[in-house]
């Protein structure tokens, strides 16, 4: 985590979300601890990484959303409350929020369903 960090501070977004990858994959604590933000950093990466010129940038999108996904379903379970307001202003997201409508449909609408979720998330009382 500690070299995905820096990858991501570099702009080197592909390895960087590798590194997440790797990391979240051999420690399920990692990605569990929603303090720590690590699984969304993850996904915030990998979105970055597939708007950096990589060769599939379909994965790296699915494989952020499933991260995000994840992050939401440990939410509504109660292990810890990390806040959502971030989600939609967030710019490494900008792609798939405010130009999800150009990524190819199955995409589009996986995308909008969990802005959506989350827009839901954010109306209920705390």
């Amino acid at each position: 985590i500690e070299f995905a960090l820096i990858l991501y501070a570099r702009r080197n977004y592909r390895t960087a979300a590798e590194f997440y990858e790797q990391a979240l994959g051999r420690d399920a604590a990692h990605a569990d601890d929603l303090k720590s933000d690590h699984r969304y950093n993850a996904a915030c990466t990998a979105v970055l990484a597939s708007v950096s010129g990589v060769p599939d940038p379909a994965a790296w999108r699915k494989r952020a959303l499933q991260w995000l996904r994840a992050h939401l379903q440990a939410r509504g379970k109660g292990r810890g409350v990390p806040s959502l307001d971030g989600w939609k202003k967030d710019s490494d997201f900008k792609s798939v929020r405010e130009n999800s409508a150009a990524l190819p449909e199955a995409e589009s609408s996986d995308w909008k369903q969990l802005w959506q979720d989350v827009d839901a998330c954010l109306a209920r009382p705390r």
